[in-house]
C-alpha cells in the first residue's frame, strides 16, 4: 500500500497536539512509513470545504473535539473519538453529533463501547490508544522514585483520585518511601515514570481508562491503578501487566506489598513487553493503514 498524506484536523486551542516527537499521545507523533501529515488548525464551529483541501491531502483525519463542519465530498473524512467516556452530556453527545456529519466517512473509536455509536449508518471501527514510545520509554535511569503520581485532581474527578492526591505524599513520607508528584512538563513527566518503581493512577471517572495506564507501562514502571474499564483490542490483563484495585484502602495495601517485596519488577517487565508488542505508534500506524484500505479503498 502506498503512503498517504493526511490532513490532521486538530483543535487549534490545544498547542500540544501540534507537536511530533514530543506529542503526549502516540497517534501521529513520530515519522512512520505509512503516513505523512500536516496539521489543520480547527476552530470551534469552523466550516471546512473538502474541495479546497483535495489537492493537498489524500484524506482528512479529524482528531476528537473541535466541532468542525465539513462540506462536499472531495476527500474522505475520518473522525477519531477519544474522550467520549468522560461524561454523557459534555463529552459523548457532542462527539456523537459530530460523527453524524454526512461528510464523515469512517468513525474510529479509541476506548468507548462501539455499540454506543450504532445508528450512524457508516463504518465504526476500534482504533485503540497507542503510546508515543519516543517519549514514554525506559531511559535507563536509576529507579530512584518509589512512587510517581502526576494526576490532575481538579475539575471532573472521582473522589478516589482526590483522596490519593491528598494522602499519597504523606503515606510515602510516613513509610520512608521516595515520592514525586505534581504537574510537570511532558519530557519530565515521561522521565519521572522511567525513574519510578510504581506509577499510580486513579481514573477521573469509572468509565475512563487514563492514558497514564499505558504510558507508565511503556516506561517500564509498575502501574497501580483503580479499576479501569476493559477496552476491546487493548490486550492488557490486570494482574499480569499491571495491578488493579477496587478501593483506595486496598490501593495502599497493594502499594506497600509491591515495594516491600520488590514484586513491582515483574509487573514493570510484563507491562513494558505488552506496549512494545501491541501499543506503539509504529504498530498502530500499520493497523490504521489497513483499516483505511479496508473501509475507504485507499
Amino acid at each position: 500500500m502506498k503512503p498517504l498524506h493526511i490532513g490532521l484536523a486538530t483543535k487549534a486551542t490545544s498547542p500540544g497536539r501540534f507537536l511530533r516527537d514530543g506529542r503526549m499521545v502516540g497517534i501521529f507523533s513520530y515519522a512512520v512509513p505509512e503516513f505523512t501529515w500536516d496539521h489543520i488548525h480547527i476552530h470551534k464551529w469552523q466550516n471546512l470545504d473538502t474541495a479546497e483541501l483535495a489537492d493537498k491531502f489524500d484524506l482528512i483525519f479529524h482528531e476528537d473535539g473541535g466541532w468542525a463542519k465539513y462540506t462536499g465530498n472531495a476527500l474522505p473524512v475520518i473522525y477519531y473519538i477519544v474522550d467520549s467516556t468522560l461524561s454523557e452530556g459534555s463529552h459523548f453527545k457532542p462527539r456523537f453529533n459530530q460523527a453524524k456529519d454526512k461528510a464523515i466517512n469512517l468513525v474510529l473509536v479509541g476506548q468507548d463501547r462501539l455499540g454506543r455509536f450504532e445508528g450512524l449508518n457508516k463504518p465504526i471501527r476500534r482504533l485503540p490508544y497507542c503510546v508515543n514510545d519516543k517519549l514514554f520509554q525506559d531511559y535507563g535511569l536509576p529507579k530512584t522514585i518509589d512512587v510517581a503520581s502526576h494526576m490532575n485532581v481538579g475539575g471532573l474527578c472521582h473522589e478516589g483520585r482526590k483522596h490519593l492526591g491528598k494522602y499519597l505524599a504523606r503515606w510515602c513520607e510516613e513509610t520512608g518511601h521516595t515520592y514525586q508528584g505534581g504537574t510537570i512538563s511532558g519530557a519530565e513527566y515521561a522521565k519521572s515514570f522511567s525513574r519510578a518503581k510504581v506509577v499510580v493512577n486513579w481514573p477521573r471517572v469509572p468509565t475512563n481508562r487514563s492514558h497514564r495506564v499505558l504510558d507508565g507501562m511503556a516506561c517500564r514502571a509498575c502501574v497501580l491503578t483503580g479499576a479501569v474499564p476493559e477496552v476491546s483490542g487493548e490486550t492488557r490483563v490486570p494482574g499480569r501487566d499491571y495491578v488493579e484495585v477496587q478501593t483506595y484502602e486496598e490501593f495502599f495495601l497493594r502499594l506497600a506489598e509491591l515495594l516491600e517485596n520488590d514484586s513491582w519488577r515483574e509487573f514493570a517487565e510484563n507491562g513494558h513487553k505488552l506496549i512494545q508488542e501491541h501499543h506503539t505508534w509504529a504498530i498502530r500506524a500499520k493497523e490504521l493503514r489497513q483499516i483505511i484500505a479496508d473501509e475507504l479503498g485507499l
